[in-house]
């Protein structure tokens, strides 16, 4: 009776276990990685994220659980509350943007709290991890290698510039973390299928690695590589591979020599450089995209200290125009491009949570790798493996995200905050759930209905300004307008999609005051967009508001003093009021900046402005 009872408890436990939860999340998250999604997937990987919270924080509310460290909790409350207090004092147009931006990093510190939660199932946990690791590997690195290798389309592509391995750079992001969380089930795996099934696809992994070309990743790669080896030759342990292990391994390496010399290529005509060239080119740090990330570093700074307190979750895309030049002249900075993010995670959050958040994070990422390496000290080999394992993965995504932003991506960011949770995690001490507890749970679950709905609102839109674009290259504008419509009103939070129906809207209404409407409100939500500035002074001018289409063009300058169209606009906006000589002058400016803009010679010639 007694072994009934405990088995019926086992059963019920392992229904209530998370970590099949977290590996499932892992491998749907990698999936979004594959040709045809919005680039580079972003929609469905947010959805998962949101949903997938509640869904976790509740199931380890209701287990047995360690109690998390004050200090993680400390600085994980740091971090929320700066985002919190800037949803609170943000403007009414850019709330909802702001909460959305919010909500993803509450979204993720629930992760980490969650693991922390999980702790009584650990080889449960790093089981699953591991076997999730392998799928996922798989999931990216066969398509990837295809693409690379082979010029595989894929799916069709959804959205421009979404063509073929033009993710290759956020999928790095992953595969740092992911080929060492795979790598103790080659060590130590229990069957023969595992091991092998583990090799190949750290052999997959390893080679897309290397194919994607992405320096960052490689040293971030590498870095982790190395820390294991410390930490091996620290604890006296020889790293021996008994005859059983040796032809995985061997798979694993030669998949990898391979990628150091096969071609990739990314579109018919476009052929990546080589591992030699892309080495060679660690001599001159600021040439190719180097320069750019140079003056993205160098400009965000200046944001950073004249906002040490932040500009709010997810405004850095909002609010960088203003600093496109403020050190460094961003290159490629204009109406059709313009920054996304710092490539540095650190210092984007510090941009836009603020300084002390940032640091908060920073002492969190650091703590969880010391402390992956402090948990070496116990004597099992597989435990030693996925201690290592742990702190070579954390250690590659905080190199990488210094010139990249694993941390924004919600699919390496989901991996990185789910590692800083079970470094953070205290296995030793376990508690039972209280009656406290529970209501939490059951509330972290209640909240699950309301995720859905929002990630449903948020594919809707996706899927309608897909349609809406498609049916603008058609020319059944009629389409594309109600198309556009229904992006805005299926998830207005959503500040690019919004800015891209609003351009819709402009193109297709020859209607000035109706067009305004779309255009005005996404640039509430995106003040100093400087395609949405020039689109609504052009169409403020139109319907005779000339005063406010100044206003529009003098901020178009100012976010970009160098665009000839935007002092152009100025020239007409003044003209209509009657400024000549403030004319003449934006006249003179934009010509000196671009003499063969051709409409406005003519303007300004046919007005005798010049």
């Amino acid at each position: 009776m007694a072994t009934q009872h405990t088995n019926s408890t086992r059963r019920h436990a392992a229904l209530l276990s998370p970590a099949p939860v977290f590996a499932l999340l892992v491998v749907l998250l990698a999936l979004a990685y594959w040709p045809g999604l919005d680039q580079p997937g972003k929609v469905p990987r947010d959805v998962l994220l949101l949903v997938g919270t509640p869904l976790l924080l509740g199931l380890s509310l209701l287990r047995r659980q360690a109690r998390p460290r004050k200090l993680f909790l400390t600085l994980l409350g740091v971090v929320l509350i700066s985002g919190l207090a800037h949803v609170v004092f943000a403007g009414g147009p850019e709330r909802l943007a702001v909460a959305r931006d919010l909500a993803r990093m509450v979204a993720l510190s629930c992760v980490a709290l969650a693991v922390t939660l999980s702790v009584g199932d650990r080889e449960r946990f790093d089981g699953a991890l591991e076997g999730a690791a392998a799928v996922a590997l798989l999931v990216i690195g066969l398509p990837g290698l295809a693409q690379a290798w082979f010029g595989w389309d894929g799916l069709q592509q959804l959205q421009p510039p979404a063509s073929t391995f033009v993710n290759r750079n956020v999928a790095a992001q992953s595969l740092v973390a992911l080929i060492p969380l795979v790598m103790p089930a080659v060590f130590a795996g229990r069957t023969r299928w595992f091991r092998w099934t583990a090799a190949l696809s750290g052999g997959v992994g390893l080679a897309y690695l290397v194919a994607t070309r992405t320096r960052g990743a490689w040293l971030g790669a590498l870095t982790g590589a190395a820390l294991v080896t410390v930490l091996l030759v620290l604890h006296r342990r020889k790293l021996t591979v008994p005859r059983q292990f040796s032809f995985p391994l061997a798979l694993m390496l030669g998949l990898c020599v391979a990628a150091l010399f096969v071609p990739v290529t990314r579109g018919p005509d476009d052929t990546l450089p080589s591992v030699g060239e892309r080495l060679g080119d660690l001599s001159q740090p600021f040439y190719g995209s180097g320069v750019i990330r140079r003056a993205l570093l160098e400009n965000s700074a200046v944001m950073a200290v004249e906002y040490p307190l932040g500009v709010g979750p997810g405004r850095f895309s909002v609010v960088y125009p203003l600093y496109h030049e403020a050190r460094r002249t961003t290159p490629g900075f204009g109406a059709e491009h313009q920054a996304e993010h710092t490539h540095n995670d650190l210092l984007e959050y510090a941009t836009e949570f603020g300084m002390p958040a940032a640091l908060a994070l920073a002492l969190l990422l650091v703590g969880a790798v010391a402390l992956a390496c402090r948990g070496n000290t116990n004597g099992s080999p597989l435990d030693l493996y996925r201690n290592a394992a742990r702190a070579a993965a954390l250690s590659g995504i905080l190199i990488h995200g210094l010139v990249s932003f694993p941390l924004h991506s919600p699919a390496s960011a989901f991996l990185g905050f789910l590692l800083l949770g079970r470094c953070w995690a205290r296995p030793e001490r376990t508690c039972s759930p209280s009656g406290a507890t529970r209501v939490l749970a059951i509330l972290a679950l209640a909240t699950l209905p309301l995720a859905l709905w929002i990630g449903a609102r948020e594919i809707r839109g996706q899927s309608a300004l897909h349609d809406a674009r498609k049916a603008q290259a058609s020319g059944d504008c009629a389409a594309a307008l109600d198309l556009a419509d229904e992006t805005y009103d299926s998830a207005p939070w959503k500040r690019r999609d919004v800015g891209l129906a609003a351009m819709i809207q402009f193109e297709c209404t020859s209607d000035a005051e109706s067009s305004l409407v779309a255009l005005e409100r996404a640039l509430a939500l995106h003040p100093h967009r400087l395609e949405l500035l020039l689109a609504t002074g052009a169409r403020r001018l139109k319907a005779h508001r000339a005063a406010e289409a100044e206003a529009a063009f003098l901020h178009a300058v100012a976010v970009h003093p160098r665009h000839a169209r935007a002092w152009l606009g100025l020239a007409m906006s003044r003209l209509t009021r009657n400024d000549r000589a403030g004319a003449a002058e934006a006249c003179d400016r934009a010509l000196r900046i671009d003499p063969n803009l051709g409409p406005g010679r003519t303007f300004c010639i046919g007005n005798g402005l010049i």
